[in-house]
């Protein structure tokens, strides 16, 4: 914030993530918990703006809550726009995008040969953000 900086992105939560035994990964879910309660009120206090980009579906109930919780409480933040990238791969990413694109096509009537760069970029996680 102080630095000027509109939109910041931080990468915490890998896909490659789920290959770690579980305890790991019940681990990795309770401290991302936990940081969303303790710097939540932090976050708003600055105007900072919390919201995440990533397969999010695929995080448990107890987490999604917590996500759910900080982005509303901050959705009329004003200030920085900070994402966080949760159970996030870049190829996780462009296949996400590809298979978005496809439906869409498919939904227009259209073919694959249709499909060009603008409509892969209209559906990556970052298009529907600010």
């Amino acid at each position: 914030m102080e630095l000027g900086i509109e939109f910041l992105t931080v990468y915490a939560i890998s896909t490659e993530n789920w290959k770690r035994p579980r305890y790991e990964v019940d681990a990795l879910m309770r401290m991302l918990r936990k940081y969303l309660r303790l710097e939540l009120a932090e976050i708003d206090r600055q105007n900072i703006r919390f919201q995440t980009i990533g397969r999010i579906e695929k995080l448990t109930p107890a987490v999604k809550d917590e996500i759910a919780r900080a982005s509303e409480r901050t959705a009329a933040n004003t200030g920085m726009i900070l994402s966080v990238a949760l159970n996030y791969g870049g190829r996780a990413e462009i296949v996400d995008a590809c298979r978005a694109a496809m439906q869409k096509l498919a939904a227009a009537g259209k073919s694959p040969e249709d499909l060009d760069e603008e409509s892969i970029a209209a559906q990556l996680y970052t298009s529907a953000l600010p």
